[in-house]
């Protein structure tokens, strides 16, 4: 084990026992991380984000205690099949890298938070209908053109922004414990009034598509909307200042943010 400490500028490590639970390596400019990472039996995080790695050793599999793990901000491409057996992972990061496709992931059943956003996806990976402790989703910035969910009983997060999505992907209306929802810089036409059945939606961004109407109505019906942004649609300046009037008067108020809309 300190034969592996010998090549590495530890940041942060923690040990008890001889056993190492922690292990930070962030922000080192590494290119690489020994392959030997099976040394490492106990460890509970290991955040080796912001580097520059280019792949992650298969072994990486046997830190089976891990329920933090940092992938961000690195130049990986791939993510290898052995990351499925780490079953305790609770928050899983692989933003910012150059990520095409994933493994499956029904394994990961303890997974709260899972961070998936700036790479280049254009489908969802298998195994998200076993995800059912997923609380925060992040999916934006890729090359979605649908991202057709399973029903994830506590999702409560959920960023699909900055992707090809043109219509509402089937299964979104099932989350019931949606919060927060970001279609924002889609290429959507229509209003999606079927997100009316979301019971516990709170804030709707829908900034920077294409939609050109919205009908007043339909503001009244969200159950627990809060706040919908709407910046930069083809809508009517008149047309919005009438539904900020009407969203006024309903009995539970609703904040439109809208101000830099096209007409």
């Amino acid at each position: 084990m300190f034969d592996w400490f010998a090549g590495n500028r530890i940041f942060g490590v923690r040990v008890i026992r001889g056993n190492v639970f922690l292990l930070l390596l962030n922000n080192r400019r590494l290119k690489t991380i020994p392959a030997n990472m099976n040394v490492f039996k106990k460890l509970r995080v290991l955040d080796i984000g912001r580097n520059k790695l280019t792949s992650i050793p298969t072994s990486i599999g046997d830190c089976k205690q891990l329920s933090q793990l940092f992938l961000g901000n690195n130049q990986l491409h791939h993510i290898p099949d052995s990351i499925a057996s780490l079953y305790r992972l609770e928050n899983l990061e692989m933003q910012r890298n150059y990520i095409e496709e994933l493994p499956d992931l029904s394994a990961l059943q303890r997974l709260k938070r899972l961070l998936i956003n700036r790479n280049n996806l254009n489908r969802l990976p298998e195994g998200m209908a076993e995800l059912q402790q997923l609380e925060e989703l992040r999916l934006d910035d890729n090359e979605l053109t649908t991202a057709d969910l399973p029903m994830l009983a506590e999702l409560k997060i959920l960023n699909l922004s900055n992707n090809l999505i043109q219509s509402i992907p089937s299964g979104l209306v099932e989350q019931d414990q949606l919060r927060v929802l970001d279609l924002s810089n889609n290429r959507l036409t229509e209003f999606p009034d079927e997100l009316t059945e979301l019971p516990h939606l709170e804030h709707l961004i829908l900034n920077n598509n294409q939609i050109n109407h919205l009908d007043y109505e339909v503001l009244g019906e969200f159950p627990s909307l809060e706040r919908l942004s709407i910046k930069s649609n083809p809508l009517p300046t008149a047309h919005m200042e009438k539904l900020v009037a009407f969203a006024r008067l309903i009995s539970r108020q609703i904040h439109l943010d809208w101000s830099v809309n096209q007409l």
